[in-house]
């Protein structure tokens, strides 16, 4: 499989120690104050008239240093090293050969079924807390990435990474930066209303980034319904509202053929990678550095829509 949204190779990952760096804003120093006009004949000055003046001014942007209040540089945090807790059909060949990407990458994974102890799957609660614990090599839990490969990832994610946030405090400290799906979209907050299923909003990028790829060629590629939602409506609807997101959509055969290649171990690192970049607070790598091979296009799978799109049929409009 060929495909050009897709990167073969992500450089090795260190952690960085968690440092803040503090919002710094240019401020304007103050004009002096006009000497006010006295004797006879002066026009007093209208306290209102002027306060109206100056609102306009800065609703305008023209009040300030020549343009109005400069923008503030964004706040970075630097995370610590990052858990990829690892969901859904994590057993397959493709799913173990992404695992080992990301491991060979410098990423640490969580699977809950490595604590198997023979009775079946342990909850997947305790698993974190037990890895979150663990000093070799130590983790930050405050940087969780979730990763759901079939749809049995992908309906886990996006209610986890709501209930994993700074404001939920539940459990204390933890923190979802960014979920990622393969072979499937993932599964939005929905309602149900006169018997039929409706989507009732998309994830919240302003708290986690998102990064999905699944073949257009599959079936299930371009639903939304109460068993799950593909990569193409959600790539529509993020991009409808100018929303930044990694997604990839290549034409690589029926289900399970694109979890099933190695292009996209090596998507799903660069966008491990990336997400985690913009999740510091750093702005989208755009363009993208294809030199180095580590970072993705924005929403690429949207793009691919657009490209192949037929071009509208009648005369061109006048204006």
């Amino acid at each position: 499989m060929t495909n050009d949204n897709v990167i073969t190779q992500a450089s090795h990952v260190k952690p960085t120690p968690a440092r803040h760096v503090a919002t710094r804003t240019t401020s304007c120093a103050p004009e002096p104050a006009r000497p006010r006009a006295t004797g006879p004949g002066a026009r007093p000055r209208s306290r209102f008239r002027a306060s109206l003046l100056g609102g306009w001014l800065a609703w305008a942007g023209l009040a300030g240093c020549g343009g109005g209040t400069p923008p503030a540089e964004p706040v970075i945090t630097p995370l610590g090293r990052p858990l990829l807790v690892l969901l859904g059909d994590t057993a397959t060949p493709s799913a173990l050969a992404a695992r080992q990407a990301l491991t060979d990458a410098g990423y640490v994974t969580l699977d809950v079924r490595d604590d198997d102890a023979g009775t079946g799957p342990p909850p997947l609660l305790p698993a974190i807390t037990r890895r979150c614990a663990a000093a070799d090599p130590a983790v930050d839990c405050g940087a969780l990435v979730l990763v759901g490969f079939g749809a049995t990832g992908a309906v886990q994610v996006d209610p986890l990474a709501r209930r994993w946030q700074a404001d939920t405090d539940d459990p204390p400290g933890w923190r979802v930066r960014a979920v990622l799906t393969v072979g499937a979209g993932y599964t939005p907050p929905a309602r149900v209303m006169d018997g039929v299923w409706q989507r009732s909003d998309l994830a919240d990028i302003r708290r986690w980034q998102v990064g999905m790829i699944q073949s257009r060629d599959d079936p299930r590629a371009g639903v939304c319904d109460a068993d799950g939602c593909g990569v193409l409506p959600l790539a529509l609807a993020h991009g409808a509202r100018s929303q930044p997101i990694a997604s990839a959509c290549p034409r690589a055969g029926a289900a399970g053929s694109a979890d099933a290649s190695s292009d996209t171990s090596a998507w799903l690192v660069a966008a491990v990678r990336t997400l985690l970049h913009v999740a510091e607070g750093r702005p989208w790598p755009n363009p993208p550095n294809l030199e180095n091979l580590t970072t993705l296009p924005i929403n690429a799978c949207l793009a691919d829509l657009t490209r192949e799109r037929p071009p509208a049929s009648g005369p061109a409009p006048t204006r």
